[in-house]
């Protein structure tokens, strides 16, 4: 008797039911193996810089997102660079220069995009200025304000410019009031 109440089915559940089911798990399984599949292609197809360089800026999202939520972006900011009230002119960066900030822009956003918290702009600034710090190349961090479309609040911004390209954050910047501007320490004593 006891074995029989095992080999019963429950009451509700068909063969159809559980056909269906797993006709639904198998096509589950094959989409999620298909999405990794297809992210370790596009994984691959990067150049081997931006591959080197995906994990190390995930890392450094995830570290500018905490310090800006934790310490704020108040005391954060002796540590950015000299702050000045107007960008100095940027120098004009040689090819290798440009092509290293454009890389590591398009790093910074992909990796941004694959986050499991909110990378907004200023965690993408910060982390850009790292880069481009370890790089060497020429930038400035810039941060700016905006009243938004209701007109009643303020919206804040945050991107970074190496030369004459923006490397993160560069969509509509000009309806931004700049209220600050950080050159890096090292840049800046050149």
């Amino acid at each position: 008797m006891f074995q029989r109440q095992y080999a019963v089915q429950p009451p509700g559940i068909t063969a159809a039911a559980r056909q269906l089911w797993r006709g639904r798990l198998a096509v589950s399984v094959s989409r999620a193996v298909a999405g990794v599949r297809h992210r370790l292609l596009a994984f691959a197809r990067l150049p081997r810089f931006e591959r080197l360089l995906l994990v190390p800026t995930w890392l450094l999202l995830g570290a500018a997102r905490g310090a800006v939520r934790w310490i704020g972006f108040r005391h954060l900011a002796r540590w950015v660079g000299h702050q000045m009230a107007v960008p100095p002119a940027l120098p004009r960066l040689d090819e290798r220069a440009q092509r290293r900030a454009l890389q590591i822009g398009r790093t910074v956003r992909l990796a941004a995009r694959h986050t499991p918290w909110r990378s907004n702009c200023l965690a993408q600034a910060l982390a850009s200025h790292c880069l481009l710090n370890v790089f060497r190349v020429a930038h400035v961090l810039c941060l700016g304000v905006a009243r938004c479309a209701d007109g009643t609040a303020l919206q804040a911004h945050a991107w970074v410019v190496a030369g004459s390209q923006h490397v993160t954050g560069g969509h509509g910047t000009d309806r931004f009031a700049r209220v600050g501007c950080f050159v890096p320490y090292a840049w800046r004593s050149q």
